[in-house]
């Protein structure tokens, strides 16, 4: 995998990001007409430079990733003809012709086009999205008026955020269930910013009934280790050289052995280990411990499911702070002494699997909102406001950049009166109103809905 360090080729990505819109009528070096409809998602770990990527080749629209090189021959020097990370490429961008050759080669056989892009273009366009760093050259209208009048707007910004979050859910609904859904949405959030796609993969091909479907009437160690071998088998990662660092050869062993048997029963195809990413991740952060985690949370619900668990614990509990720190101890994962029981003794001196930190972030924007739908759906008016009740106490949760820049924006850290990072709700709301409105400076528009 290469690094991508270059400033010469770092200048050509910027470039690409900033104009690659702009390739209408422009031929590849086949002849066939390229239009890009979207230049994708700058990639800042190993693979290809930008992720997602849209374009239009004569008159077939595509999918996949972009690789971009100084020159043509960049291609075949650093080895991506012959690794599968960069089979998702559709379009090979280079400043340079180098070679005759009109196609470059996948992994796969598959033969991608290639464009020169002219990096001499000194036409400007204003930015769609405002990079955070650009905050501080906003005129915000917020920021002027009274700290009541600021914090009101947050805490609407926090409401609206969690009914958008709602109305998403609804529309999930109406091709999945209610325990594949939070399946599904617990898997992405474990995937962090790094693994969310792969996550969801998993989650799309091994539905969660089918998992309790293979933990039932076995001792509970077996049930356990069925788990482990459905999730690490489809996620295509029992031969791959991480988890090896992660499990002991017996474990691995059993794993691989209940694998063989239950690919052949359920037919569930897996997936490649080259999807996950493990550059530029602490070894604790391995995807491979998210699914040890994941296994044991799994087993965990395996008798009633997500629904009915978490409906017991907002039934059982009339304290609202009680009632979070249930939840959070619901979804975190200690490491323990893996694929022996779930119910050993964890070693505090590790990280956790899933840890408390994950677990509050999972509850806020998966689990309340989810059954605040569910209790919505059902008519449980009660449990319902009790949902939305603990949605709007919720503890703060850990900071990440945008709400630092966020805090920085309106002035926070000078004005006494602005707690604004002081609890989970402010937090969301700060989030709504970047996405929604900083990013793309529609600041007349943030201020006409939330004051």
């Amino acid at each position: 995998m290469e690094l991508k360090i270059h400033d010469q080729e770092v200048h050509l990505q910027r470039f690409w990001l900033k104009y690659g819109l702009k390739c209408r009528d422009i031929k590849s070096m086949a002849g066939s007409k390229i239009e890009v409809l979207s230049v994708g998602t700058l990639n800042h770990d190993a693979g290809p430079d930008f992720k997602d990527a849209v374009i239009k080749v004569d008159d077939q629209v595509i999918c996949g990733d972009v690789e971009i090189h100084l020159d043509s021959s960049g291609w075949y020097a650093h080895k991506h003809a012959s690794d599968p990370a960069y089979n998702r490429v559709i379009l090979h961008v280079v400043s340079e012709q180098t070679s005759d050759e009109l196609y470059v080669k996948r992994e796969d056989g598959v033969k991608v086009h290639q464009i020169l892009l002219d990096c001499d273009d000194k036409n400007e366009d204003t930015p769609k999205s405002l990079p955070l760093h650009e905050m501080d050259k906003v005129n915000c209208l917020l920021r002027r008026e009274k700290a009541p009048v600021i914090l009101s707007g947050i805490n609407k910004a926090a409401e609206l955020r969690f009914d958008e979050k709602v109305a998403q859910l609804q529309e999930d609904l109406l091709w999945t269930s209610w325990e594949q859904l939070i399946f599904i949405r617990i898997c992405e959030a474990l995937g962090y910013s790094k693994n969310q796609k792969p996550f969801r993969k998993l989650a799309e091909r091994l539905h969660f009934d089918k998992i309790r479907q293979i933990m039932q009437w076995v001792p509970e160690e077996v049930a356990l280790d069925r788990c482990a071998a459905l999730l690490f088998g489809t996620a295509g990662l029992l031969k791959d050289a991480h988890i090896e660092s992660f499990l002991d050869q017996s474990s691995l062993h059993k794993l691989a052995n209940l694998w063989d048997h239950f690919q052949h029963t359920i037919q569930v195809k897996p997936m490649y280990a080259h999807e996950w990413q493990f550059f530029r991740l602490r070894p604790h952060n391995f995807p491979t411990r998210r699914i040890a985690g994941l296994a044991i949370l799994l087993h965990r619900f395996k008798n009633i499911g997500f629904i009915d668990s978490f409906t017991r614990l907002i039934q059982s509990h009339s304290s609202k702070k009680k009632l979070l720190s249930n939840l959070y101890s619901a979804i975190s994962v200690p490491d323990c002494i893996y694929l022996k029981s779930p119910d050993v003794p964890s070693d505090k001196s590790k990280p956790a699997l899933i840890g408390r930190d994950r677990a509050k972030d999972i509850v806020v924007n998966i689990v309340l909102p989810v059954m605040y739908l569910y209790f919505e759906t059902s008519k449980e008016g009660q449990l319902r406001n009790t949902v939305l009740e603990c949605y709007r106490l919720s503890p703060k949760l850990s900071e990440n950049v945008i709400v630092r820049a966020m805090c920085e924006q309106l002035n926070a850290d000078y004005d006494a009166d602005l707690a604004l990072n002081d609890s989970a709700y402010r937090q969301q709301g700060l989030l709504y109103l970047y996405k929604n409105y900083c990013r793309y400076q529609k600041c007349r528009s943030c201020l006409q809905t939330i004051t």
